[in-house]
């Protein structure tokens, strides 16, 4: 899971471990932290995302 700080994928994470899921992870920092570390962002055009 990843949302822009961590916090709400954190909460997902928990509620799928909650539900029996086994394979969870979140993105710790969220996408901000990603792309202060220099990884890749792609951006998808709106038009793909229909």
């Amino acid at each position: 899971m990843y949302c822009a700080s961590g916090g709400r994928s954190a909460l997902a994470a928990l509620a799928l471990r909650e539900l029996g899921y086994a394979d969870v992870a979140h993105l710790d920092g969220g996408l901000n932290a990603w792309k202060e570390h220099g990884r890749p962002v792609t951006l998808q055009a709106e038009e793909e995302r229909r």
